[in-house]
């Protein structure tokens, strides 16, 4: 498997290379090699892990539409031997799943992952196709120099460099886009929190952002601030492109001057309306159950309703309200016409007449 089947295309790649604030800072090609290499992988991981966990997600759907749903007091309830089969049955699921990948996952975490995979659990298909997906990484790059990686992931050094050639005029942003990006990441900050954050916390957080080299440590600030990677490097640029002697405190200054937007224009009366309108037009779970009961695959399904098949996987289970608008109404009444149809015709073989079609 080459790694440009799973990760982002190289010009996307490179184009986040050139942007992110360590080639900004350092724009060389060792830096952009490194940003490179981080960026593929963690590309590959993610866009990897997102389809198992399509995949599985759809595999445990159809195991618990037909044998019902795995329980915390299963045991308790229905006795040990219905709970032990049920989650043996799915690891024969997960287990036949990954039969055309054995030669890229290692022995070891088969052993580990096939059985009592808790797949059967809330999150349990997703917490599979993250170790799936670290694991294959590991295997395919595992005997790979960092070039050779990227290769496989179809970017070379020349490529970087040329790119680097390319952008080396537009690498400094004008201040007032700069203002601008920083702006917006701290309105951001100042929604997630509100009024009356505390000023001691966010400081704390906004400190690391400025000033730590670690990516975890700064993504679980920014994260803790409600901000996502954009937001994260709109500020770390501002530390790059702007002289302060503390850019945090600066921040703080800018987030204590700004209305919180969620409090921003609001009224009760306005606000109920809203909320009225969206449970009036939200689609009854039933629908999508009973679709789902009639043969009507979630993928086929959300490729009709233009939306992604974890989208639709979530309105399927009830984690997200679903109101159609006019064209996915259609779609979905014809869905149901035809196979409510398909079962009238069914029925009447069954009593001998011809029964009228819905319309």
């Amino acid at each position: 498997m080459y790694i440009s089947e799973h990760a982002d295309a190289p010009d996307a790649i490179i184009a986040t290379v050139i942007a992110s604030p360590a080639v900004r800072k350092s724009p060389n090609v060792e830096t952009a090699l490194k940003e490179a290499a981080k960026i593929a992988e963690k590309s590959f991981k993610a866009n990897l892990a997102a389809k198992v966990n399509d995949e599985m997600t759809d595999l445990v759907d159809g195991f618990t539409l037909i044998n019902g749903d795995w329980s915390t007091d299963m045991a308790e309830t229905q006795g040990i031997q219905a709970k032990s089969d049920f989650e043996s049955a799915l690891d024969d699921i997960v287990e036949a799943y990954t039969e055309p990948y054995t030669e890229l996952l290692s022995a070891n975490w088969l052993g580990l992952h096939t059985i009592e995979s808790g797949v059967w659990l809330p999150d349990g298909p997703q917490s599979f196709a993250n170790n799936f997906a670290k694991e294959v990484f590991k295997v395919i790059a595992s005997d790979k120099t960092p070039a050779q990686m990227l290769a496989s992931a179809g970017i070379t050094g020349q490529m970087l460099q040329q790119a680097l050639d390319n952008k080396e005029s537009n690498m400094d942003t004008p201040a007032s886009t700069e203002g601008y990006e920083v702006k917006q990441a701290l309105e951001k900050v100042k929604a997630h929190l509100g009024d009356g954050f505390d000023v001691v916390d966010v400081y704390g957080d906004l400190d690391l952002i400025a000033t730590e080299d670690d990516d975890i440590l700064v993504n679980a600030a920014g994260a803790r601030l409600g901000l996502d990677e954009d937001g994260i490097g709109a500020l770390q640029m501002d530390v790059i492109n702007t002289e302060s002697e503390d850019h945090a405190q600066t921040w703080c200054d800018i987030l204590l001057n700004l209305d919180a937007k969620p409090k921003r224009n609001r009224d009760r009366k306005s606000e109920a309306k809203r909320t009225a309108a969206k449970a009036e037009n939200t689609l009854s779970l039933e629908v999508l159950t009973n679709l789902k009961h009639c043969g009507a695959g979630d993928t086929a399904m959300a490729e009709a309703l233009g939306i992604s098949r974890s989208t639709y996987t979530n309105y399927f289970k009830g984690k997200s309200d679903f109101s159609p608008d006019g064209d996915q109404y259609a779609v979905l009444r014809r869905e149901v016409v035809e196979r409510a149809n398909m079962m009238l015709t069914a029925l009447g073989y069954l009593d001998g007449i011809t029964h009228d079609p819905v319309i």
